[in-house]
């Protein structure tokens, strides 16, 4: 099989229908894509999603790989570094084990570093962590932490958010395609109502939000009786109280990764990272 790589590009109305057949095939439709992907790579208030192709000698679309840019990162000293998400990774069955999440991850990489100092951020499950640091150049930040609380309960007082709360990126998190969102002002969460396991539960995007940020949501107020548990995922350097989640009832060992690009001087760039608070809403958009 021969394989034609596309250059990078940012995401365009027109190119949705043929990523999103793609998904479905990859992924089983476990998603509305053809809802999910204009709110992921077109509507997103810092900007559309930047992706490389990759397609089989007869322009059949048979890789995909995609980064969508996030808030900056809240610091003034690493405020400079444009930051992304690693998102949507896809290969058709039909060309798995041919390298092309390498050669279109590699090619979306350059094309993001060419432009002044970046930075890729990401949550890697079993399956892809070795992917990622091994062939990738990801650096790996540790598991992410995983917590129960009951509906009363919220985390202990953390530390600074990793990156700004934007209210612009706040109210486009509250209007993902399908999701049931609702607010806490009083304890500054924007949570979202999900089951997991047959669980129904309160997974808190995020925590200690500025209620200025949150007030001007069009999302219902929280109620003590909509789930029986609170879910909260963490990258903390502190204990945040509540119950950690048994292995068994964790979805995956979700692994904390980032990627500096260009790679030069990145220990005070992680020490940094390590010692801020990234949460389910930098990451939870899959």
């Amino acid at each position: 099989m021969q394989i034609q790589l596309e250059a990078p590009r940012s995401a365009t109305l027109d190119d949705l229908q043929e990523i999103s057949e793609l998904l479905n095939v990859v992924f089983r439709k476990e998603k509305d894509w053809d809802r999910e992907l204009p709110w992921q790579y077109i509507e997103n208030p810092c900007g559309p999603a930047r992706y490389v192709n990759a397609r089989n000698e007869d322009g059949r679309l048979i890789g995909h790989y995609a980064v969508i840019p996030v808030p900056r990162l809240k610091d003034e000293k690493f405020s400079h570094y444009r930051t992304f998400l690693s998102l949507n990774t896809a290969v058709h069955p039909d060309a798995q084990g041919k390298g092309i999440f390498k050669i279109t991850a590699a090619s979306l990489y350059q094309d993001l570093g060419s432009q002044g100092p970046a930075m890729v951020l990401g949550v890697a499950n079993a399956n892809s962590i070795k992917g990622f640091i091994g062939s990738l150049g990801f650096y790996d930040l540790g598991r992410m932490d995983l917590r129960f609380y009951l509906p009363w309960q919220s985390p202990k007082v953390l530390p600074d958010r990793l990156l700004e709360t934007d209210p612009a990126f706040l109210a486009w998190r509250s209007r993902r395609p399908g999701t049931r969102i609702v607010r806490d002002i009083r304890t500054g969460s924007l949570s979202r109502l999900i089951h997991h396991k047959g669980i129904p539960l309160e997974g808190i995007l995020t925590h200690a939000c500025e209620a200025g940020h949150l007030a001007p949501l069009k999302v219902p107020a929280r109620s003590l009786i909509q789930a029986p548990l609170r879910l909260y995922a963490s990258s903390c350097p502190q204990e945040q109280g509540g119950i950690p989640v048994p292995e068994r009832l964790r979805p995956s060992p979700l692994h904390y990764i980032c990627r500096p690009l260009p790679d030069e001087n990145a220990a005070g760039l992680i020490n940094h990272l390590n010692s801020r608070r990234f949460e389910f809403l930098d990451f939870d958009v899959l």
